[in-house]
């Protein structure tokens, strides 16, 4: 039987499949984001680290719209833990495709922790050269504030990923689901059918892309006027 794609607005999707496209981009950006970032840090390439995170902030704003009005897996309707989601999965009973209810606790968590984490990093300092792109915008008593939170929370997610990677290699190894694999194919959806209101469609993914650069150019504080500096005044030579 061929397998059919559904198209809306441009954007075509395949109707048997899982993750769609933008979805696996922005999960293999943010990791090698993450990674770029945790690195510069440790190299103190602050001006690096700065970069990387903008473009995590970035990535993050692109997920939250396409998780409002992308494709149907990626909608964050589709996978929300609910109560009733959780406890059909701890009976054993959970037979949904895309993340199960654990694991979407695991990525709201992880989103939300990135925001916060991009949110103080843009108003941070080290106290000598380095200063978030907003800090100026702020008092220092703030920013001090906000850099320690900062700090902290690196630890965290830190945490987090190694929790992540442990998850993945259990599944992986133990429960033998194929799990890595989806999100750099797609995936293949049991169902030949969806729904086409779920689809996402060319307009979404501009709209989303589009809101994205917005706030990126936002957090990069290019916008703020800078002070000019004082004009020289040259003492006549008598």
């Amino acid at each position: 039987m061929k397998k059919k794609s559904l198209k809306k607005g441009g954007f075509k999707v395949k109707s048997n499949q899982i993750w769609d496209l933008p979805t696996r981009l922005f999960h293999w950006l943010l990791v090698i984001a993450i990674i770029g970032g945790f690195i510069s840090e440790k190299f103190n390439a602050m001006d690096l680290h700065r970069q990387f995170g903008i473009t995590i902030g970035g990535l993050l704003v692109f997920r939250l719209m396409w998780g409002i009005i992308g494709a149907r897996h990626s909608r964050f309707t589709a996978f929300f833990p609910t109560p009733k989601r959780l406890k059909l999965y701890i009976e054993g009973k959970w037979t949904a495709e895309g993340h199960n209810p654990f694991g979407a606790l695991a990525v709201l968590l992880l989103l939300g922790i990135l925001m916060i984490q991009v949110a103080t990093g843009l108003f941070s300092n080290d106290d000598s050269t380095f200063f978030g792109p907003l800090a100026e915008l702020i008092n220092k008593e703030i920013s001090d504030r906000l850099t320690h939170v900062h700090r902290f929370l690196e630890y965290l997610i830190l945490g987090w990923i190694i929790v992540h990677l442990i998850a993945i290699s259990i599944h992986v190894w133990i429960k033998k689901h194929p799990i890595i694999r989806p999100m750099i194919t797609g995936g293949k959806s049991h169902s030949e059918s969806m729904d086409k209101k779920y689809l996402g469609g060319a307009f979404a993914l501009i709209l989303s892309i589009s809101i994205a650069i917005f706030v990126t150019y936002i957090m990069t504080g290019s916008w703020i006027s800078k002070p000019q500096p004082l004009a020289v005044t040259s003492t006549p030579n008598f």
